[in-house]
């Protein structure tokens, strides 16, 4: 998967759409790992941006994308952060969201903005399934 630079709470599905819209998630303590379905072969960008309408802190995370417990892909940075590339199989897949230090710069703590994108114009509906500081 590419990357590019690239934040979560809420436990009720969000469907994001092929068009990028964004959705706000929960406050980000130090983890955050999210779902969504996806389909083999098919491209997709997933972005984590800064939510400016609520508070945080820090500039610095990691944004994991898996498959049965496989690392697919992975940043590292300054948010924003996008992590783009195609899917080897259908199913489920977990975005995992890490507030990280890098390079000096002070872990990512706060509201965030996370996105998936599909090449196709499916809709992609995208689960919390923990939000957590460890």
């Amino acid at each position: 998967m590419a990357a590019r630079h690239a934040s979560a709470a809420a436990a009720a599905p969000l469907h994001l759409n092929a068009v990028r819209s964004s959705q706000t998630s929960p406050l980000l303590k130090s983890h955050d790992i999210w779902q969504f379905a996806g389909v083999a072969n098919e491209t997709v960008a997933v972005t984590l941006e800064r939510d400016g309408a609520k508070g945080s802190q820090g500039d610095s995370a990691r944004l994991d994308i898996r498959r049965g417990g496989s690392l697919i892909g992975s940043v590292a940075g300054s948010l924003p952060l996008t992590l783009s590339g195609k899917l080897p199989q259908t199913g489920d897949y977990q975005i995992e969201i890490i507030s990280h230090q890098e390079g000096g710069k002070a872990p990512f703590k706060g509201f965030y903005n996370l996105s998936v994108a599909p090449s196709s114009d499916r809709t992609v509906a995208i689960e919390l399934l923990s939000n957590s500081s460890h």
